[in-house]
């Protein structure tokens, strides 16, 4: 579900609302689902989850000789409209409903999107003649203008997220995609179209990662608001195949009651390519260490062996792993008025 901050506020203020009313706001075609209340697993008898994987489940349940009622693949129509229609339960059998849909405009220039209230009827609703919203206009009404409210909200948000110069993926309570934005699709290659109510795990998670970032994921998900997630480094994976080495950093929020977790992607490539650069100079610069032709001896700021080559070892007769932790006037059994000429003993160390 996408971030909708004012949607719970509906069922709190409606206490009509019950398990014979779904309300829901999806695009134009009804080929995504932004929000969907509870109330749909009664009235269309099949989970929520069904209607994450599979938007059109929502249609393919309507009688055949009703589908007419909805106008698909027709010009969208803005104002209120309502129709009557009937549903597929499981046993066979046809629940009889009502719908009443209005169209959202976004006061930010977003695409349209459509919203509905879905009430269950009694048979004898079935007379055309017989007005089924009488007596519900208040709900719709309220239902109507608080999902304007939430629009907007949303859409603020959008706008952050949108222009943010950080990759920013927000995920709902189940770990399914709800924003994914524009450096997001330039990192990890995926449009979000592609991302939108589907799990993260399944989009970057490598297979053999999957319970590590599960874990991870989960792991605080009883904590209070604003909880802080600790980083997670994983390949991730591209949309073209290849991998992508990130840190993701989380944290969890909540809006009028829903929870929500925040994922920044940080792209590690680089830092990864200046560690392996640092590492192999320090490498290079142990091999001139342990190979030169003369002996060799590191020191702290207080003069205590961290390192002594093999020529020390064949000089002084004493094997690295003695000298090191030991100070050297100690080792050289010299006193610091006895030091070679150039080096000094000071409070700092030679």
């Amino acid at each position: 579900m996408p971030l909708q901050s004012s949607l719970p506020a509906i069922a709190s203020a409606n206490q009509s609302l019950g398990a014979d009313t779904a309300y829901w706001l999806a695009d134009m075609a009804r080929s995504r689902f932004l929000y969907m209340s509870a109330g749909f697993e009664a009235l269309w008898g099949c989970p929520l989850a069904q209607l994450h994987q599979d938007p059109a489940c929502y249609l393919h349940a309507i009688h055949p000789d009703d589908l007419a009622r909805f106008g698909l693949g027709q010009a969208t129509v803005s104002g209120r409209q309502q129709r009557q229609f009937r549903v597929r339960q499981p046993d066979g059998s046809f629940r009889l409903l009502g719908e009443c849909t209005f169209t959202m405009i976004s006061p930010f220039g977003g695409e349209p999107r459509l919203a509905g209230v879905v009430f269950e009827l009694p048979a004898c609703a079935a007379d055309p003649a017989q007005d089924w919203l009488a007596g519900r206009e208040h709900i719709v009404d309220e239902l109507a203008e608080l999902y304007q409210r939430s629009i907007t909200n949303d859409d603020n948000l959008r706008q952050l997220f949108a222009h943010s110069a950080i990759a920013v993926v927000v995920l709902d309570a189940e770990g399914f995609v709800c924003e994914w934005n524009a450096e997001a699709e330039r990192l990890l290659g995926w449009h979000d179209s592609a991302t939108l109510g589907r799990p993260l795990s399944a989009l970057i998670v490598p297979p053999q990662l999957q319970k590590r970032f599960h874990d991870w994921l989960f792991a605080d998900s009883q904590q209070a608001l604003a909880h802080t997630m600790r980083p997670l480094e994983l390949p991730a994976l591209h949309a073209n195949g290849s991998r992508v080495p990130l840190e993701l950093s989380g944290w969890q929020f909540v809006l009028s009651g829903l929870p929500y977790r925040g994922i920044t992607l940080r792209d590690m490539t680089r830092q990864h390519v200046a560690e392996q650069v640092l590492y192999e100079h320090m490498e290079r610069a142990r091999k001139l260490f342990e190979f030169a032709s003369i002996a060799m001896v590191v020191l702290d700021h207080t003069g205590t062996i961290i390192d002594w080559n093999i020529h020390c070892e064949r000089i002084f007769g004493l094997r690295g792993e003695h000298a090191v932790g030991q100070p050297l006037l100690d080792v050289l059994q010299l006193g610091p008025d006895q030091l070679p000429s150039g080096l000094r003993l000071s409070d700092e160390g030679l």
